[in-house]
Formats: structure tokens, sequence, C-alpha cells
């Protein structure tokens, strides 16, 4: 995937986790909890092909946001991406968050 695909499909997934916050912030006894940190790798890995850029991408925006990052470029989302990719492949039972959170330091 080229910088402007993943440019976008950060965009895109801030974009996504706005529109279902909003549209379930008005009933939060139907709205079920998760945890990022519980995330693994191999939650990641059994996505599709399609979905798995995705899924690491809102874990990426998460920790960037929790670590302040405010200044992205589409080549240094891409190494991200792909580097936390190859090492799921390997460890499927690291939590995915740790894996991002090592690379992106």
């Amino acid at each position: 995937m080229n910088l402007t695909k993943y440019t976008m499909l950060l965009i895109f997934t801030v974009a996504l986790m706005t529109i279902a916050i909003q549209a379930t912030a008005h009933d939060e006894s139907k709205q079920e909890a998760f945890d990022f940190a519980e995330i693994s790798c191999w939650d990641i890995m059994v996505l599709s092909e399609k979905d798995r850029p995705y899924a690491l991408t809102l874990l990426y925006g998460y920790l960037a946001g929790k670590n302040n990052i405010s200044i992205h470029t589409g080549e240094k989302i891409e190494q991200v991406l792909k580097k936390a990719g190859e090492i799921c492949a390997d460890k499927p039972d690291a939590k995915a968050l740790t894996i991002i959170q090592k690379i992106i330091k």
C-alpha cells in the first residue's frame, strides 16, 4: 500500500470511530466494552487481509493519541504497520498493542 492510502486509511479509521461513538453514545447500557490492551496478534492475524490494516491502524491511532504523538507521515505509519504485521505473524500470542508500542518508541 502506498503512503497516501495509509494516510487515508488512518483518517477513515478515526472518522469511523467518531461516527460509531456518536451512534452508540445515547444508550450506554447497550455498549459492549473491550480493552485495546487485550487484543492479541492472533486476533489481528485471523482478520482478512483487507481488514488487518484497518485494525492495526486503529491501534496505532490509539497509541499515538495516548502518547501525544500528533505529527505523522504516511511513510512512518506504513513502516509501523508493516513491522507490526510481521511481528504479529511470528508471535500470535503477543498483545498487538504492546508490539506497536515498542515499534513507535
